[in-house]
């Protein structure tokens, strides 16, 4: 210490040598069953009569000057001529001789032997640059590392997968030793590697683990410039900062050739002519919104518009807009697929392909079957598997009931006013759709997802074709859709004699739907809304502009196209008629994402709205990056910002006009609300130098990324 500190007071790097060794200090019981010499013993202890043992090589760096030279059990006793039998005097030397050469004498089984050596510098073998892309964070491998795991000091560590190397199954800690086929033995070697690679590009990646040093494995990456910034970081010990750069742009990937391929052989032709109507999707989130915090997704698709290129999915394979989309045809033909619509209220999401990129590839649209799903019909299950294989199963429909969820935790999307088939023996290893003896689609048999506060939940149920075929048609007309917004639970009509509803509703309704003799209860309200205004729990809803109505799907037809209805309800032992303005929904769930000190940020979306009745207001943190000031400081996923140093932030806009421009290491005050409306005031102090803000937006074009420094 006191070294160093002579050379900081000198204003001279502090330099730290070695010999890539790991040496230990040993008694010398020990060190005579290693074979130490008595004559040296003796030597040794008369020279340093206080001490109880010397130094034995313990590890030696493979790929290392000294490696060969030295192996673990040697004896030092002399370094350049000197007795040394101490840590002290050994790094004294290596310290000072950084570049020269080392002469050591070591005892190897009783005989002597010389080591000359050259010295290594520490920091040159310390990683003092990193490069920061798709999320993902590698440095060449520290000496440490290599150390730790009896590993050369060569090769490419991954710090963080992030984005980019999550998608394609690298783990953290894997050493890289090819890029795209170069070898790569330093950051500098991977940097090349990874230039001009434009977004998009696929390249192959192959890499070590810990767990497996001797094998290796491949993986094909798939390389994005597009979410994520991209920076070179150098250490510079002045100033005190990792210094960055940005990487320079790179162009978009084109769109791949035009290509035709054979489907499997199906024997079974009623499975072969359904399955020419199945696409295998991935999905892949860069960024944790909307309550979602899984990143990787795969489902099957149905094309509902072979000529349009238009297909259409659960909320389970693709949960939200913001991402990436990869569809494969036959389990051979994958091509880059754009999500047009999210349903706002059900599990559907619709994509678009270019019918153009699968040539003559013989798929087709599916046939859909708009009848209603009945227990006790036979149906086929046909579907894709994880490794995108068809699958099929004939079974029974064992039961058609409304779907009851609980709330999400984490306030993701999550199903109500539906539904649902159930199977008898349903398979659980695969998605896809109910198909009936002639090939026709009755339904998709899609995954639901939900949290119970402690894991994420997914179960299979069967969702009609007549809700897909009203989908396709919301998205071939361009159209919003209207909600009511109210969530429902089903009620029997003895029951609703019990909360005094009239013999002649009652007789009215049983008119209506004869088999079902049940009414609706208004169970929750979305935040926000005109219903919210006028409706109240309890409620039971009656007719929608004087028309009966006794399912979910009763009320979504009559609301789908207006901007208003005349609902009438049942309310404290009275009919009231009231004039409720319905909200005209978009299949966009999210359109912009704001990444400020380490937070992910969006206007409130939907669910929070629909599960805990808030109004869309303020601006919420959908997630934050560990180690940023949103992490220090209690910026906390789930809350709303509604005020920065007193001014109201009813939105990003004005969020955003709050807090541009503030000085680096500066401090806010920011108050939040919880899901239940407690307020909460933190104070957070800005990094913009690590943490710099940027925008995420949908264009015409897809999203594109903006710098907000």
């Amino acid at each position: 210490m006191r070294r160093a500190l002579q050379l900081i007071q000198q204003g001279k790097p502090v330099t730290r040598g070695t010999l890539q060794t790991e040496f230990r200090y040993r008694p010398y019981d020990e060190l005579r069953r290693l074979g130490l010499q008595s004559a040296t013993e003796a030597e040794v202890r008369k020279a340093q009569p206080d001490g109880t043992g010397m130094l034995v090589v313990s590890d030696v760096q493979p790929g290392s000057a000294a490696d060969g030279l030295m192996l673990p059990g040697d004896i030092l006793v002399r370094v350049n001529g000197a007795l040394v039998t101490r840590f002290e005097p050994l790094e004294a030397v290596l310290d000072d001789g950084i570049g020269g050469g080392v002469e050591l004498q070591l005892q190897r089984g009783g005989k002597f032997y010389t080591a000359r050596l050259k010295v290594d510098d520490l920091d040159a073998i310390t990683p003092a640059a990193y490069l920061e892309f798709g999320d993902t964070v590698v440095h060449t491998l520290s000496y440490q590392e290599a150390r730790a795991f009896h590993r050369a000091v060569r090769g490419v560590f991954v710090a963080a997968t992030g984005y980019m190397f999550d998608a394609a199954g690298v783990p953290r800690g894997a050493l890289i030793t090819e890029l795209n086929s170069h070898k790569v033995d330093d950051l500098s070697q991977f940097e090349a590697a990874l230039a001009g690679l434009g977004d998009g590009a696929q390249v192959a990646v192959r890499y070590t683990t810990i767990d497996d040093p001797n094998g290796s494995q491949l993986r094909s990456v798939r390389v994005d410039r597009r979410w994520f910034p991209a920076r070179e970081c150098q250490r510079d010990d002045h100033a005190g900062y990792w210094q960055c750069t940005e990487l320079p742009p790179v162009s978009e990937v084109p769109a791949p050739a035009p290509a035709s391929i054979a489907l499997p052989r199906i024997e079974d032709k009623r499975v072969a002519d359904v399955a020419a109507s199945l696409v295998f999707v991935t999905f892949d989130m860069p960024y944790s919104v909307s309550g979602v915090t899984e990143r990787n997704y795969h489902g099957t698709g149905l094309i509902i518009d072979a000529e349009r290129g238009l297909l259409i999915t659960d909320r389970n394979t693709v949960p939200v807009s913001m991402g990436d989309v990869r569809l494969t045809f036959g389990g051979t033909l994958e091509i880059p697929g754009e999500i047009v619509y999210v349903h706002p209220l059900h599990n559907l999401a619709v994509i678009h392909y270019d019918p153009k990129l699968i040539g003559t590839t013989p798929v087709r649209a599916a046939r859909l079957s708009t009848e209603d799903l009945k227990a006790g019909e036979s149906v086929n299950v046909i579907g894709l598997d994880g490794s995108g294989l068809v699958k099929s199963r004939l079974t029974t429909i064992a039961d058609v009931n409304p779907l009851q969820l609980p709330l999400s935790r984490s306030v993701m999307f999550r199903e109500s006013n539906l539904q649902v088939a159930s199977l008898v023996n349903a398979p659980d290893d695969f998605v896809g759709v109910l198909a009936d003896g002639t090939g026709r689609v009755r339904g998709l048999w899609a995954s639901f997802a939900s949290d119970n506060g402690r894991e994420l939940i997914q179960e299979n149920r069967g969702i009609s074709s007549d809700l897909v075929a009203e989908t396709l048609d919301i998205v071939r007309e361009q159209r919003p859709l209207h909600s009511l917004e109210a969530e429902f639970v089903p009620q029997t009509l003895a029951d609703a004699r019990r909360f005094g509803l009239s013999d002649a509703w009652v007789q009215r309704i049983s008119k209506a739907d004869p088999a079902a003799r049940e009414v609706l209860s208004v169970s929750r309200l979305v935040g926000g809304s005109d219903a919210a205004q006028q409706l109240r729990p309890g409620d039971i809803l009656l007719a929608i502009d004087d028309r009966p109505v006794t399912q979910f799907r009763d009320v979504e037809r009559a609301v789908a196209r207006k901007e208003d209805v005349n609902a009438t309800i049942w309310r404290a032992g009275a009919e009231l008629s009231l004039h409720v303005r319905t909200a005209s929904l978009s299949g966009s769930d999210i359109d912009r994402v704001v990444q400020w000190a380490g937070a992910t940020l969006q206007a409130p979306h939907r669910a929070i709205s629909a599960q805990r009745g808030i109004a869309p207001e303020g601006v919420y943190v959908a997630y934050f990056e560990f180690g940023s000031p949103a992490s220090r400081y209690g910026l906390v996923p789930g809350r709303r910002i509604v005020e920065v140093d007193g001014q109201l932030t009813p939105n990003l806009d004005a969020f955003l006009r709050q807090v541009g421009g503030r000085a680096d290491r500066s401090s806010l005050r920011i108050k939040c609300l919880t899901w239940n409306g407690a307020p909460e005031v933190i104070t957070l102090k800005l990094d913009r130098h690590y943490w710099p803000a940027y925008e995420l937006k949908r264009t015409s074009v897809g999203w594109e990324r903006h710098s907000l420094e």
